[in-house]
């Protein structure tokens, strides 16, 4: 991410472009990994059997299924998203001034350290809650979709 922020220009449209950019194969290794797990079910089996068309098989019975791991990788994935933002904003290839991100208030709260340190404990503060709540919030998803766990 930091050299295509580096190529492309510190803007907010450059940094959701490489973050979404560096995170798409992890999420296409989920989703074919899911896949092959799934199409070799007996359901898929059944409906191959029984004569449907195969873009059918994949948006009724594959694309439903495989679904919910994405979903709960990408939650957790909220979290080092906002991590990443704001590193970037921090060295400055992030998101410009005016815009507000924590890493740009963790640099300018920075210079003042030995004065005020707390200008830099409020966004530090920030930064960590909302991972706690990303992960929370996913492992909640992650219950949520799974039907092992919505049984118990």
């Amino acid at each position: 991410a930091l050299a295509i922020v580096a190529v492309l220009g510190p803007s907010l449209v450059n940094v959701v472009i490489a973050l979404a950019f560096t995170a798409f194969p992890f999420y296409g290794r989920i989703a074919r990994a899911q896949t092959l797990s799934v199409k070799e079910t007996d359901y898929v089996k059944a409906a191959e059997a029984m004569g449907q068309k195969p873009i059918k098989i994949i948006l009724k019975h594959i694309t439903p299924n495989i679904m919910a791991p994405v979903i709960v990788c990408l939650g957790m994935d909220m979290a080092t998203m906002v991590i990443w933002e704001s590193g970037l904003s921090f060295l400055g290839l992030g998101v410009r001034p005016p815009t507000a991100s924590w890493g740009i208030m963790l640099r300018n709260g920075y210079k003042y350290i030995q004065v005020s340190p707390w200008t830099i404990v409020w966004p530090a503060l920030a930064i960590a809650f909302s991972m706690i709540a990303f992960s929370l919030f996913s492992d909640g998803l992650r219950v949520a979709l799974d039907p092992k766990e919505r049984n118990r």
